[in-house]
C-alpha cells in the first residue's frame, strides 16, 4: 500500500533519486495518471522493475502526452490501438515477474510488442494534447497521480519527463503530495492535480485540445508524411459525405430503405454507382426476405442472436431492429459493440445514414482508438448511441440501472469473441437491467469452449435465427465456390518435430508442471499448419493452376512460413505482397482496388474485409474450428456486380490419414468433408424458400 511506503517530501538527483520515488509509487499502487511533456517508451527501462509489479498488480496506466513522438513508439501505440487483446500473450508475458521486467528493459521486437499489448489490454491509455490557442507552444505538464486499492493517493509534481535521458541522466527535482498526510493542504493539491488531469482528458480544458495520436509528428527529422495522412483523412470524410448525400437524395421514401441501403453497399464494394432496376425489385426483395424473418423473431424474443452467414445482411437486419424500436418508443439508447477498428468504422458510417433516414435527434457516441465517449454517454443516455471496441464496453455500461435498461438495445457484432475469458471478467452481470440484447455472427458458438458459449447464453440469449452459408448460396445471395483439395505428406522433419513436442510434454510431466491439453495441441497444431510436405504440394498443384492466383487470398500461420510460399508465386506472379501484423494498411488498399492481385497473410484477413472481386482463397493453414474456416472463405463468397456469373474457389491442404494408421478421419479431412458438401451447393433459380 501507498501509506506504508517510504516516501520522502521532495526527490532531487543526487539526494532522493525521482527514478525511487516512481519505483516505489509503481509498486504499491493500482492506478497511474501521468500528466507530462515528452513520452518515450525508454522510460520503461529505468523503472522496469516498478512497472512489472505494477502490472502483475492489474495497474493500469492513462498518458497525456504532447504531440511528440519517436517512430518507433507511434508505431507500437497505433498498433496496440487497431489490434485485438491476444489473451494468451497476456498470460505469458503476467507469468514471471523477472522476464516482464527483462521484456521491458530491452528495446526489441519483444518489447515493442508489450508496449502494444499495454495499448490493446488498455494497461495503458494514451492520449495527445496541443495548445488551444497558439501553433507555437507545446503542452509541458509534468505531473501524476498514483492511487492504490485503498483510495490513498500520492502525487507529483516537477520537471521530469517519461524518457531514459530525463530519468536517469538528467538533474531533475520532484514535489511530492501524499493523501494520509494530515494538518497540511496535500489533499487539496493532489484534488487540483486530478481536476486538471480529468479536464484535460476529457477535453474541456480551455487551455489544450486533444488530437489523434496518428496526426502526432516523429520526432526523428519531423520525416512523418503527413500530407499522406491528411489526404487519407480527407478521403475517409469525402465518402461519408457522399453517402450521406446520396441517401438524403435517394432514400426520403421510407418503403424504399432496403433498396437504397442495398444499391449503397453494392456501390462502395464495387466502387461503382448504380441503383436496381425495377425488373430486379421483386427478386432482391425474395432473395433478402430472411431479413423480414430474422427482425420479427428478435422483436418477438426481446434477446438472443442472429445467426447469419457472411454476407447476408447482419449489420443492415441489426439497423432494421434499431429503427423499429426507435419507431415504436421502445428504446432510448442503444449500445454497439465489436472488435477491431476496420469493423467499428464501418458500424459507424451505417450509423449515419440510420441517423439521417429516420431523421432522429440522436447523438453517435464513440469509444474506441481516439474517441473517449463512453463518460458522455454514462452521464446521459438519452437519445444516443454509444460505438463501442468490446475491450471498452464495461465503462460505457458499469452504470446502468433497471429504469435504463428497460429502454436499451446492446448489440454485440461477432459474438463468438465475447466468450474469452477476459470478457467475462469485465462484463459478467453488466447486461443483466438491459432489456433488449441482440447477438450477430456467422458462428456463435465457441467451439472447445463450452465455458465462453454458456456465458454468450447468458449474457445475450440462445440462437433464436438461423440463416448458414448453405441458404445463402441457394438463394444466390452468395457466390458458389469449387473445392480444390490438395493432398500432403508429412516430411521426416516434420515427424521429427512432433516428436519433440512429445518429449516437451513428458519432460513437463515430469518436472510436475505439465503442459496444458491446450498447449499440447496447440503445438501439435502449429506443426501441421507449417508442415514442410505443403511446400511441394502447393509447388506442384499451382503450377498447373496458375488461375488461382489470380484476385487471390493465401492463408499462412506464420510470416516466416509464408515467405517460402511466396518464394514459390513469385515464380509466377510479380503484383504479390504480404499483409501482416505491423504493415501499412495501405497494402490492403491496393489489394482492394487491383493493384495487387495477390495476397499473403495470416489471421489478420479472417474477419472484416470486404472484396467482392476476389475470386481464390488458399488455406495453407487451418484451424480445427470450423469458424475460422467459415471466415477465412467467406472472404471469397461474396457476389461481385462486374461479374455476374462467379464462382469462387478455395484451395485445401489435407494430410493423408493412411500415415497415422488411424481410421478415424483428421482434422484436415473433416474440414474437407464440410467443404465438399458446401461446394455441391449451386443456387436455385427460384431461390429457394
Amino acid at each position: 500500500m501507498l501509506k506504508d511506503a517510504d516516501f520522502k517530501p521532495v526527490y532531487a538527483s543526487g539526494r532522493n533519486e525521482p527514478s525511487d520515488f516512481f519505483i516505489e509509487a509503481l509498486t504499491n499502487s493500482i492506478n497511474f495518471d501521468l500528466g507530462l511533456g515528452y513520452f518515450r517508451s525508454t522510460g520503461f527501462k529505468v523503472l522496469a522493475v516498478g512497472f512489472a509489479r505494477f502490472l502483475i498488480n492489474g495497474g493500469r496506466m492513462r498518458f497525456i502526452i504532447n504531440d511528440s513522438l519517436v517512430d518507433k513508439d507511434k508505431n507500437a501505440i497505433l498498433e496496440g490501438q487497431k489490434d485485438e487483446l491476444d489473451e494468451q500473450y497476456e498470460q505469458r508475458l503476467l507469468s514471471d515477474l523477472e522476464d516482464l521486467a527483462k521484456t521491458l528493459t530491452k528495446r526489441d521486437k519483444h518489447f515493442f510488442n508489450c508496449l502494444s499489448w499495454l495499448i490493446s489490454s488498455e494497461r495503458l491509455q494514451v492520449i495527445a494534447v496541443k495548445p488551444r490557442k497558439n501553433k507555437v507552444g507545446i503542452v509541458h505538464h509534468k505531473f501524476g497521480i498514483f492511487t492504490d486499492e485503498n483510495l490513498n493517493q500520492a502525487a507529483f509534481n516537477g520537471s521530469v519527463n517519461f524518457s531514459q535521458y530525463a530519468l536517469q541522466y538528467n538533474v531533475e527535482t520532484l514535489w511530492t503530495e501524499y493523501s494520509w498526510v494530515t494538518g497540511g493542504i496535500s489533499k487539496e493539491r493532489i484534488d487540483e492535480m486530478i481536476q486538471l488531469f480529468e479536464e484535460t482528458w476529457n477535453g474541456t480544458s480551455e487551455a489544450v485540445r486533444v488530437i489523434p495520436i496518428e496526426k502526432i509528428k516523429v520526432a526523428i527529422n519531423n520525416r512523418f508524411p503527413q500530407k499522406k495522412l491528411k489526404e487519407l483523412v480527407e478521403e475517409e470524410c469525402r465518402l461519408a459525405d457522399e453517402v450521406i448525400k446520396e441517401y438524403k437524395s435517394r432514400g426520403s421514401d421510407p418503403s424504399k430503405v432496403e433498396e437504397v441501403l442495398r444499391s449503397l453497399t453494392e456501390k462502395y464494394r464495387s466502387g461503382q454507382s448504380g441503383t436496381l432496376s425495377v425488373s430486379s425489385k421483386n427478386e432482391a426483395l425474395s432473395k433478402w426476405r430472411h431479413q423480414d424473418k430474422a427482425v420479427s423473431k428478435f422483436l418477438e424474443s426481446e434477446r438472443g442472436i442472429l445467426n447469419m452467414a457472411t454476407g447476408t445482411g447482419k449489420t443492415r437486419t441489426a439497423l432494421r431492429i434499431c429503427s423499429q424500436l426507435i419507431e415504436h418508443g421502445s428504446i432510448d439508447s442503444i449500445i454497439i459493440s465489436c472488435d477491431g477498428t476496420d469493423l467499428l468504422e464501418q458500424w459507424y458510417r451505417q450509423l449515419i445514414i440510420l441517423v439521417i433516414e429516420s431523421d432522429l435527434n440522436w447523438s453517435i457516441l464513440r469509444q474506441y482508438g481516439i474517441h473517449k465517449e463512453s463518460e458522455r454517454f454514462r452521464n446521459d443516455s438519452d437519445n444516443k448511441i454509444l460505438l463501442t471496441s468490446r475491450l471498452q464496453l464495461h465503462l460505457g455500461m458499469s452504470d446502468i440501472n433497471t429504469d435504463e435498461g428497460k429502454k436499451t438495445l446492446l448489440i454485440h457484432d461477432e459474438i463468438h469473441k465475447l466468450g474469452s475469458h477476459g470478457n467475462q471478467k469485465r462484463l459478467d452481470g453488466l447486461s443483466n437491467e438491459v432489456r433488449y440484447r441482440l447477438g450477430l455472427s456467422a458462428t456463435p458458438e465457441r467451439e472447445y469452449d463450452q465455458s465462453g458459449t454458456d456465458f454468450i447464453n447468458r449474457h445475450i440469449g440462445p440462437i433464436i435465427f438461423e440463416f448458414g452459408l448453405d441458404k445463402a448460396i441457394e438463394r444466390g445471395i452468395l457466390s458458389p465456390f469449387d473445392y480444390q483439395p490438395v493432398s500432403y505428406r508429412l516430411t521426416p522433419n516434420d515427424r521429427s518435430r512432433l516428436k519433440q513436442v512429445y518429449k516437451r510434454r513428458a519432460a513437463s510431466l515430469k518436472s510436475g508442471e505439465p503442459m496444458t491439453d491446450e498447449e499440447f495441441w496447440t503445438a501439435i497444431s502449429k506443426v501441421y499448419k507449417t508442415s514442410e510436405g505443403k511446400i511441394p504440394a502447393f509447388r506442384e498443384f499451382i503450377s498447373s493452376n496458375l488461375h488461382l492466383l489470380d484476385k487471390c487470398i493465401i492463408f499462412v500461420e506464420t510470416k516466416e512460413y509464408g515467405e517460402e510460399i511466396l518464394d514459390i508465386v513469385h515464380q509466377f506472379k510479380t503484383d504479390f505482397h504480404s499483409y501482416f501484423g505491423g504493415d501499412d494498411s495501405e497494402i490492403l488498399s491496393r489489394f482492394s482496388n487491383g493493384q495487387i492481385d495477390c495476397l499473403l497473410t495470416c489471421h489478420r484477413l479472417s474477419e472484416g474485409i470486404d472484396i467482392p472481386s476476389l475470386n481464390t482463397v488458399i488455406l495453407v493453414s487451418s484451424s480445427r474450428a470450423q469458424l475460422e474456416t467459415i471466415q477465412r472463405i467467406g472472404r471469397c463468397l461474396r457476389l461481385d456486380p462486374n461479374n455476374p456469373n462467379k464462382t469462387a474457389n478455395v484451395m485445401d491442404f489435407v494430410r493423408e490419414n493412411n500415415e497415422d494408421n488411424n481410421s478415424f478421419p483428421n482434422a484436415d479431412e473433416e474440414r474437407m468433408q464440410f467443404l465438399s458438401s458446401l461446394s455441391s451447393i449451386k443456387p436455385k433459380d427460384d431461390h429457394g424458400q
